[in-house]
């Protein structure tokens, strides 16, 4: 069956992304190369960085099609922005004057590193990695006044740097309260889910329940009656299921609901959908089976049901009931002719 988990499909779609981003970005890294090398504008730093990067890149790529490794391609974006961005910064900051339009262009990125940073470090270790690139950042700009001047000559530049790391520790602000609001409402998110996933499951087997199923049931007999779909229901339960827990005990019964379970799951599609109907009655939909592939799934069932080895002389045998969708007015109606047909078949044991 496949993967239902939200957090698997998160999964699913950062990885096509990371795709989509790493492939632009490695053109874009090539296409500035390129540029770069045309116009002669090479900074000291760009021949040494530029082919790391397109390598790094490529990298990160191919291990980005192994969704096990997703954690480390979001590392590896992460650093692959942060630091040469730091190391840009820096050669902008030695020489004199400032050219001010270049420090507006890095600005944008920075944005990016402290979102991305939040995102895929993990919190014990977000604040102070990217609170270790902030203090960096500000630095830089010691660093600039201390190698050429440090009395402000220009005050025009000097506002501008002070503007510049302002807006660092505003970003950092903004970007931890905004992933540490976030991480809240996904608690939350997940706490309701598992809620709701507690309610829709029977806790002995782990298959759907009662409630469950009969929502699942009239989403497809809408479809049936919509599309003219062939879909079908199996009802079953374990024939002398009472003598099981009177002769051997509940938790032998238990045990019995447990393998018959098991032995149904083994048996569905991704469409089908079973659940723990009541007691010692199972249930089992099939869309777009008809009446004569559900006997092949029925007959596969107590196959699997005979084979249960259990302590003791037990052997589990199960009466199944068959019936179509095509047809029928309601759930009601459905369950009363698979009903009428699981007892027909067990009347003949």
């Amino acid at each position: 069956m496949t993967n239902s988990n939200p957090l698997h499909t998160i999964r699913v779609r950062k990885q096509r992304i990371y795709s989509f981003t790493l492939t632009v970005g490695i053109l874009a890294v090539i296409s500035v190369w390129i540029a770069a090398d045309i116009s002669d504008s090479f900074s000291r730093m760009d021949p040494i960085l530029l082919p790391i990067i397109v390598l790094l890149l490529s990298f990160l790529l191919i291990i980005n099609r192994d969704i096990d490794h997703l954690n480390w391609v979001e590392y590896g974006i992460f650093s692959l922005t942060a630091i040469p961005l730091l190391l840009s910064l820096g050669e902008a900051m030695l020489k004199e004057p400032l050219d001010l339009v270049d420090l507006g262009d890095l600005f944008y990125w920075f944005a990016f590193v402290y979102l991305m940073g939040f995102l895929v470090l993990r919190p014990s270790m977000d604040w102070i990695i990217l609170g270790t690139f902030l203090v960096l950042t500000i630095s830089t700009g010691f660093i600039h006044y201390g190698v050429h001047d440090f009395a402000l000559k220009d005050r025009t530049e000097a506002l501008f740097l002070a503007r510049f790391y302002l807006a660092q520790v505003i970003m950092f602000a903004i970007a931890f309260s905004l992933f540490r609001l976030n991480e809240s409402i996904i608690s939350i998110r997940a706490a309701k889910e598992n809620w709701e996933e507690l309610a829709l499951t029977d806790s002995l087997t782990g298959l759907s329940n009662r409630m469950a199923f009969t929502a699942q049931l009239d989403m497809e007999l809408a479809q049936v009656k919509r599309y003219e779909r062939n879909s079908s229901i199996l009802m079953m339960d374990i024939d002398g299921f009472k003598n099981i827990n009177d002769q051997f005990g509940h938790a032998v019964g238990d045990q019995v609901l447990i393998e018959i379970a098991k032995v149904i799951s083994n048996n569905l599609r991704e469409s089908d959908f079973a659940a723990r109907y009541a007691g010692d009655e199972f249930v089992l939909l099939l869309p777009e089976t008809g009446e004569k592939a559900a006997i092949n799934v029925a007959e596969r069932i107590q196959a699997g049901a005979a084979l249960i080895e259990l302590e003791g002389p037990i052997k589990v045998e199960m009466s199944i009931g068959i019936s179509g969708l095509a047809g029928a007015i309601d759930r009601e109606d459905i369950f009363r002719q698979v009903d009428e047909r699981m007892y027909a078949k067990k009347g003949r044991r």
